[in-house]
């Protein structure tokens, strides 16, 4: 099918806003109507040429939206239900991910790297029939987009989807911040440098904790 995507196709320069091709789901994956999407730090690293991938690519990964289609086997999900990506999608086979770390996934990260689904191949192309890569697994900076059936998370009818995408990073990363790396309980104290998104995710999650104080620090007031 037609989408309407924002192609990054040289580093630092302006995205293309083109018309690219769609391929529907293959077995475990999903179709998704792309209906929020915010624009992360990571994207800018990968904008800026920070993070070495292959180009061309459309960026977006904080995504939320209503589930089109579905492809052979999917149990996860239906049509119209509403879904947030996720920005990694583990094996749930390497070391990494039998451990507990599933978020540094060592079987999938080639493909996060060059741009693919875990299969090694991207459902875009452009009007020459030319292959457009999938920014983490995703590509949420277009109107349709498909993903893998295990990266995307079913969400509470009617939740706001312009709330919804940020969980697919900023939140969660907030959180992860506070809970699993810096543990913090009631009563610790907590700096945080940089409000922007993360950051105020981190606040809230040390607020949530009860953690005391907590002293956030910013340039911009």
């Amino acid at each position: 099918m037609k989408v309407k995507s924002a192609v990054l196709r040289e580093f630092k320069k302006p995205v293309t806003i083109e018309e690219l091709e769609l391929a529907d789901p293959k077995a475990h994956e999903v179709m998704i109507k792309v209906k929020a999407v915010g624009f992360c730090h990571s994207d800018l690293h990968v904008f800026l040429g920070e993070i070495a991938v292959p180009l061309p690519m459309v960026l977006g990964h904080e995504t939320a939206g209503i589930v089109e289609k579905v492809g052979a086997g999917v149990t996860k999900v239906k049509k119209g239900d509403p879904v947030v990506c996720t920005w990694m999608v583990p094996c749930g086979k390497c070391f990494q991910c039998l451990n507990g770390r599933p978020n540094i996934c060592e079987g999938n990260f080639t493909s996060f790297l060059t741009g693919h689904l875990p299969d090694g191949t991207s459902r875009l192309t452009d009007k020459a029939g030319k292959e457009v890569l999938q920014a983490f697994f995703i590509s949420g900076f277009s109107t349709y987009t498909v993903v893998p059936e295990d990266g995307v998370i079913l969400l509470p009818k009617n939740f706001p989807l312009e709330y919804a995408c940020f969980m697919g990073c900023s939140v969660p990363t907030g959180w992860g911040s506070i809970v699993n790396v810096a543990n913090a309980k009631a009563g610790t104290s907590v700096a945080i440098y940089g409000c922007g998104g993360v950051g105020l995710n981190v606040i809230r999650a040390a607020a949530m904790r009860q953690a005391n104080p907590i002293i956030a620090v910013d340039l911009e007031g």
